[in-house]
């Protein structure tokens, strides 16, 4: 990503010429594959993530100080480096600049590590070209961000884990990656089909492939040791929204963020004739939905350009 993070940009809609998915499944030649397949194909996670999924577990203790979470960014120099550099940049400066990790925490302060540590992680999992969706990765990195500022804000007004919320909406399509890889590999001509808002991708990813992307990004939250819940809800963020299926309730404040984020950025765009069930669903009324909206927009721009730096 090379965007200049001075000036706000809003990445282009996805495009993706060719073929897409018939409503029929696609035969491979070696059987269909499973999931677990394509996690395994994948290889290992940034060690980054793994260290995002610790630093949350310390910031839910209420013993935890600044030293611990210094600790154990440490592990991570780039990590580490990046922070103190994010620390002096124009949205954190205040007075003398950093040069230690425990004065950059500090003043990033412990309401937004979270949130400094997520971009950081989340870029090099997720700031990834998606041939078979048509997305570059600006726009896959900017769909994600954006659902994270989305999320954190509706938990925020429901009374819901913050933090929670805006890891499950910076990495809900973790799986996309590794669902691309093995299709451009397999059958390169293909290309997924947006429906729009709830089911997107889902159709097609489910006639490709047999499961969504949903599935594998679960796997991949398991596997950095993320809380149960965080991994339920993007689990069953592809569920249908009458299925009866027992859900989180975070698993709903995800729903209601991607459609945020649909309705301001979104292919499709536009109010979906599901929105009143999905609000109902969360138990956040239309009017508190709205009032979210501009902060929604300036905090998505806030986020987008802190990765940058």
């Amino acid at each position: 990503m090379t965007q200049d993070p001075s000036r706000p940009h809003v990445p282009p809609k996805s495009s993706a010429p060719g073929k897409t998915v018939v409503p029929a499944p696609v035969v491979f030649p070696d059987g269909p594959p499973t999931p677990e397949m394509l996690v395994a194909a994948h290889g290992e996670l940034s060690a980054t993530a793994g260290i995002l999924a610790n630093v949350q577990r310390l910031l839910r203790r209420d013993d935890t100080t600044t030293s611990d979470i210094a600790e154990l960014l440490r592990l991570d120099a780039a990590l580490a480096s990046r922070l103190v550099r994010i620390s002096n940049s124009t949205f954190f400066k205040r007075g003398q600049s950093c040069s230690s990790l425990e004065d950059a925490l500090i003043r990033i302060g412990f309401a937004e590590i979270n949130e400094v540590v997520s971009l950081v992680a989340g870029a090099a999992l997720i700031s990834k070209p998606l041939h078979a969706y048509g997305k570059s990765a600006l726009r896959f990195w900017h769909e994600a961000v954006g659902c994270a500022v989305a999320a954190s804000l509706i938990a925020e007004r429901l009374d819901e884990d913050v933090g929670t919320a805006y890891t499950a909406g910076l990495f809900h399509l973790l799986g996309r990656p590794a669902m691309d890889a093995y299709l451009r590999q397999k059958k390169p001509d293909l290309f997924l089909e947006d429906a729009g808002f709830p089911v997107n991708y889902v159709v097609s990813e489910r006639m490709a492939l047999g499961f969504s992307q949903s599935v594998v990004a679960a796997l991949f939250l398991e596997q950095l040791k993320f809380p149960q819940q965080l991994v339920d809800s993007v689990r069953l963020q592809d569920e249908s929204l009458l299925s009866g299926t027992e859900s989180p309730r975070m698993r709903y404040v995800l729903t209601a963020a991607r459609m945020l984020y649909e309705e301001e950025f979104g292919d499709k765009g536009g109010t979906p004739a599901c929105a009143e069930a999905v609000l109902n669903l969360v138990q956040l009324p239309m009017g508190a939905y709205r009032e979210i909206e501009p902060r929604f927009k300036s905090s998505i721009e806030r986020a987008i350009q802190i990765s940058y730096y």
